[in-house]
């Protein structure tokens, strides 16, 4: 049967390439990659390719039925952050391992990797889990270019931690090798365009929990906001995990989207928004936080709720439109899925206890919450309170 092999081609010096890779390589009739990657083997007399990732599954059936090998080369190590993928029609594959230029440079730097987060931003646009992993102090290693330079990251890592230390490598494994530490201040000064693909190592730095912004950090107006202690009440009853789809219905400052934004770096929130103005809001305090993970909805709800299922929905407005909110809720919340609502008032409350009864929820819990600050400045250290919150929880049977 005629073969198509995926070969992984290291870091770009042939040096580090398999000598399984290099036989597939000697014997295959066809070879598609990058020009770069033909180039190292233009002395060999073979049909060569770029990729096309367009017409890409049309050529490799082309190949597949017309030539007994054909050989894929894909720089890195294949199963890591790759075009494999893409590979999902129904085409005899091989895949062939290598060395990663991630691998490379943890040798260089003499580290194990075994305990660093990963963090592919290359051609990503997604900057979320790599603000997440700043905060959290991880020890990482960040893939850059494309989308956003190293020198950018750089840049932002210096906001949250300027004197953590850490490791740029620029063309690892080739002739122009770059490789410098120090500070993150002091390597933001080594300037790298969009197009140079780059590593940054980060050593770890301190270990901070996921905290709350104070009220003052947002950008305020007089659209409805959460205060502090009710933000906290509501991500932990939504159990948050990284990786989790969330709907948040009223959105009012974004200060619960904020906040449940940042507990799931590697997911995404819908926010949806019947006022333009707090529309507008949000996405000033996401770009104040530099969140990335929220896509803000200009609609009335129900209307406009993205048809695809959530592990999470909060609702913290209805717009008198409560009863079709929670109907078209309980549709798209996943088996198991948990939601949480938030009312000013026993009228409110009420109604919502009796409709989320008459849809397939259980484990109901509601209750209240009366918060009173004591500023310790205050010589006589008065209690100021605040509005009470009913809270209602429940999980899709």
């Amino acid at each position: 049967m005629n073969r198509i092999v995926i070969i992984s081609t290291g870091p770009g010096n042939p040096q580090y390439l398999l000598p399984i890779a290099h036989q597939v390589i000697a014997q295959s009739q066809v070879l598609i990659g990058r020009l770069d990657l033909l180039d190292l083997w233009e002395h060999q007399n073979k049909v060569k390719l770029t990729v096309n990732m367009n017409n890409l599954f049309h050529q490799l059936i082309e190949f597949q039925n017309k030539y007994e090998l054909t050989a894929v080369l894909i720089s890195g190590d294949a199963t890591l952050f790759s075009l494999l993928n893409n590979f999902h029609f129904p085409l005899n594959i091989e895949v062939i391992p290598g060395i990663s230029s991630f691998q490379y440079f943890c040798s260089r730097l003499k580290i194990n990797w075994n305990t660093l987060k990963i963090i592919n931003l290359h051609g990503n646009k997604k900057l979320s889990p790599f603000i997440l992993a700043l905060e959290q102090g991880y020890e990482m290693m960040v893939f850059t270019g494309g989308l956003h330079s190293a020198t950018d990251l750089l840049k932002i890592a210096a906001l949250v931690s300027p004197n953590r230390r850490g490791t740029l490598g620029v063309n690892l494994s080739l002739p122009g090798e770059f490789i410098q530490s120090g500070t993150v201040q002091e390597l933001c000064s080594t300037h790298l365009s969009q197009s140079d693909l780059a590593l940054i190592y980060l050593s770890p730095g301190e270990r901070k929990g996921i905290g709350f912004f104070e009220d003052e950090d947002y950008i305020r107006t007089n659209i409805p906001f959460s205060k502090k202690e009710t933000r906290m009440m509501v991500c932990s009853l939504l159990e948050l995990s990284p990786a989790m789809t969330v709907l948040e219905i009223g959105g009012g400052s974004g200060g619960i989207t904020i906040d449940i934004a940042r507990r799931i770096s590697e997911g995404i929130l819908f926010s949806l928004e019947k006022n333009q103005e707090a529309c507008q809001l949000i996405q000033q305090n996401c770009e104040r936080f530099r969140i990335d993970n929220v896509q803000c909805i200009h609609s009335t709800a129900p209307n406009d709720i993205p048809q695809k299922l959530f592990d999470r929905i909060f609702i913290g407005g209805s717009g008198g439109s409560l009863s079709s909110i929670i109907d078209n809720s309980s549709k798209v919340l996943k088996k198991g899925g948990i939601l949480v609502m938030t009312a000013l008032s026993l009228l409110h409350v009420t109604e919502g206890i009796n409709l989320i009864k008459n849809n397939p929820f259980q484990s109901l819990s509601i209750f209240q919450q009366s918060i009173s600050r004591i500023d310790p400045n205050d010589k006589n250290l008065m209690m100021k309170s605040l509005n009470p919150i009913f809270f209602i929880k429940a999980v899709k049977s």
